[in-house]
């Protein structure tokens, strides 16, 4: 776009579900309406150039282009975009009118199987092409193949009762499950530390009583004297001072 290659800079994106292109004028962090920064030169004029972006009604913040021939998500193809989806390469695609591809399972999400009525044609998904992502009819897994070079694309025979899907691997599971077992054993490990450390005061001293992170032999362990608090019972008795004059007993 940069070289004004192509005027149809809408259809490249189209396969990749692109419907709007939104340029930040003001973000209010690094660019704002009392100090803007300016957009790249000529990078409007070459948007505004392009014959399938429309620039539509846009705060002064920022400038917005809907793409006029973009593909949604998931869409039955029309019969030029389905021609089109078998090729890989840019020429096919600025070549081809996009237009008239039918959405279909609005809504759905990658967590949740979906299922719809589709029509006979080519079903589109734009992401790339992955195993993971299954597409059944009638109960049946259907084959998908690449579509523009870089999305994913399965041949629908006819009207069916379709179900897509994304099939997480079994090993993802069984990670997600193991770390998250070491993750409430260190928890109940430092919840057991904790709880058994206990903060007493004796003779205005403060004790910890709690069990040793590090077992030590018994032999060396050596109490402290700062924690020591003398017993008076075992304290021998002072005489007092002989006055002056008299004689200590």
């Amino acid at each position: 776009m940069s070289t004004r290659d192509t005027g149809r800079v809408g259809r490249v994106l189209a396969p990749l579900a692109v419907r709007y292109i939104v340029l930040p004028v003001n973000d209010n962090v690094n660019s704002t309406v009392t100090d803007p920064i300016e957009l790249p030169s000529g990078l409007v004029s070459a948007l505004d150039d392009q014959l399938d972006l429309r620039r539509t009604y846009s705060p002064r913040d920022i400038i917005v282009y809907e793409n006029t021939a973009w593909i949604p998500t998931r869409s039955v193809l029309s019969p030029a975009a389905a021609a089109a989806s078998e090729q890989a390469g840019l020429e096919p695609l600025v070549q081809s009118d996009m237009a008239g591809s039918i959405p279909v399972m609005v809504g759905a999400t990658s967590t949740e199987a979906v299922a719809a009525e589709l029509p006979g044609g080519v079903f589109h998904l734009a992401v790339p092409v992955d195993d993971r992502w299954v597409l059944s009819s009638d109960g049946t897994a259907l084959d998908g193949r690449p579509a523009f070079g870089y999305s994913t694309a399965y041949e629908l025979a006819g009207p069916t009762a379709a179900v897509l899907e994304y099939r997480t691997d079994f090993s993802r599971t069984m990670w997600v499950a193991l770390q998250a077992g070491f993750w409430v054993l260190t928890l109940l490990g430092t919840t057991r530390i904790f709880t058994r450390v206990r903060v007493g005061r004796r003779g205005g001293t403060t004790v910890a009583d709690a069990v040793p992170l590090l077992a030590i032999d018994d032999s060396a362990v050596f109490a402290s004297p700062l924690l020591a608090t003398p017993d008076p019972l075992d304290t021998e008795p002072v005489e007092p001072d002989a006055g002056p004059g008299e004689e200590s007993p």
